[in-house]
């Protein structure tokens, strides 16, 4: 017995990508109450479900809605305050001064939402530092993982500040499309004690490794940018004493990975950490920056060798600060020219790679039957929603 025509939405398209297959030409995408119930070509569906279809213009394709997985939109009324490009430290050190003096609950939660939606993105990841991003996203209809994020190198107690994070994450619950966990800022930024405290308790973190040449050069000398500005800010411990190793291989040799671990930007690696990411291949993913990474004068991260080495690959704006906006079709088009990935490449990055990294490919991140109807239309330029949160 078919459906009932009223209950089915029929889309037509001259492609279609799934992204978990390959595109479809002249394809169709049914829907019923927002989940996806077939997907294939315009004449096998339309034998399947006699029905009026919705037709997208000629040239137009269909394209799952975006995953954005790095985003920090509590920073984001801060947008134009800090100049881009400049280098890593500078920026983050007047980014940093603004937020804390000039951060507040006034800045309305749609502006944040419609932001996202606007951009075609379905979920996020969303670093908060102060508890706000819960609040906005609660309502959304946003799918999010939230890292609230724990720094302690300003701290004269690193067990309260363990204490206060722990505070701040559990005072919102978790839901089917949002849930909260901790995670460390950087490497640089968060001790090792506050880093093995929050591992003891949680089993997804997103913390920021080997973003700018910066980093590396603190822990293998001790010297630079990075230290100059510790010293201005008072953070740098008497008793650090730098490693001597790169950012990846510090990260992994002291155990900070937790049980799935999605590693934020990840440019400044080293031929020797190839072998230990490869061994923690199954724990983690990564989570490419490059409007950001290029605007701070970091570098080009190698998102062509992830991609061939088969890790998951994901892709994020960043901080509207840095990354100038929440446009994924940015982003896409520059980790085609930045890392040389093809279209079809890029896509599945920004969509099911997002997914993946997040733990919601069951639900999103592809065009496929039993997943949600999260759809846009692509001319080439521009996207439109035709079903979902953006709808």
């Amino acid at each position: 017995m078919k459906p009932a025509a009223k209950t089915l939405k029929i889309y037509t398209a001259k492609k279609i990508y799934p992204v978990s297959s390959e595109p479809i030409e002249n394809g169709a995408v049914v829907t019923k109450n927002g989940k996806i119930v077939a997907i294939g070509i315009q004449k096998e569906i339309k034998e399947r479900f006699p029905y009026p279809a919705s037709s997208i213009e000629r040239r137009a394709s269909i394209i799952p809605a975006f995953v954005n997985a790095h985003t920090h939109l509590e920073l984001d009324q801060f947008v134009g305050r800090v100049k881009i490009p400049q280098d890593f430290v500078p920026w983050i050190e007047e980014a940093s001064m603004i937020f804390q003096k000039e951060f507040h609950e006034n800045l309305h939660p749609e502006i944040n939402v419609d932001s996202l939606k606007k951009a075609g993105i379905c979920a996020i990841g969303d670093i908060s530092s102060v508890g706000f991003s819960p609040k906005i996203l609660n309502e959304s209809g946003v799918s999010a993982r939230i890292f609230h994020e724990g720094l302690d190198v300003l701290s004269a107690n690193t067990e309260a500040t363990f204490l206060n994070l722990k505070s701040r994450k559990n005072r919102f619950p978790n839901s089917d499309r949002l849930s909260n966990h901790f995670s460390p800022h950087t490497i640089w930024t968060t001790t090792e004690f506050l880093f093995k405290k929050i591992n003891e308790i949680e089993r997804f973190s997103s913390p920021h490794l080997a973003e700018s040449p910066a980093e590396t050069e603190f822990l293998k000398t001790g010297k630079g940018n990075i230290r100059q500005m510790k010293i201005r800010n008072n953070s740098l411990r008497k008793d650090w004493q730098p490693p001597g190793i790169s950012p990846v291989r510090y990260f992994f040799r002291n155990n900070f990975a937790t049980d799935w671990t999605l590693l934020v930007h990840m440019v400044q690696i080293e031929d020797s950490d190839w072998e230990i990411l490869e061994q923690n291949k199954n724990k983690i993913a990564v989570c490419l920056c490059p409007i950001s990474n290029k605007n701070l004068n970091c570098g080009i991260a190698p998102g062509r060798e992830f991609l061939d080495r088969d890790f998951t690959v994901a892709l994020g704006t960043d901080s509207a600060m840095s990354g100038e906006s929440l446009d994924m079709l940015a982003v896409i088009n520059s980790a085609m020219g930045d890392y040389g990935f093809s279209f079809e490449e890029a896509l599945k990055c920004a969509t099911l790679g997002g997914a993946k990294a997040l733990k919601f490919d069951d639900k999103i991140g592809s065009i496929e039957v039993g997943k949600e109807a999260q759809l846009l239309v692509f001319d080439g330029k521009k996207i439109e929603w035709i079903e979902g949160v953006g709808k």
